[in-house]
């Protein structure tokens, strides 16, 4: 404890005040963190998407999307029956 200059009570109590505002600070930090987080997910969404449109026809992948999806179902159906 002396190392640490921990020498009464009252350094015992200035020390939990800190560690409890210090946990305070990381938990806002954490929250801040998680939702950048959740930002870049949605602006790394948008510049795919936009990738996906300025390279070719963007219009064309979505149908052909559909399609591949709507054969899909039509064979898990058949193979239900």
């Amino acid at each position: 404890m002396a190392q640490n200059d921990i020498h009464t009570s009252e350094d015992v109590d200035r020390l939990r005040e800190r560690t409890e505002s210090l946990n305070t600070k990381i938990s806002a930090l954490k929250d801040n963190l998680e939702g950048c987080k959740n930002r870049y997910d949605v602006y790394l969404d948008i510049f795919k998407t936009y990738t996906e449109i300025s390279q070719g026809d963007y219009i064309s992948n979505l149908v052909d999307e559909k399609k591949q999806r709507s054969e899909q179902e039509s064979k898990k159906r058949k193979k239900s029956l």
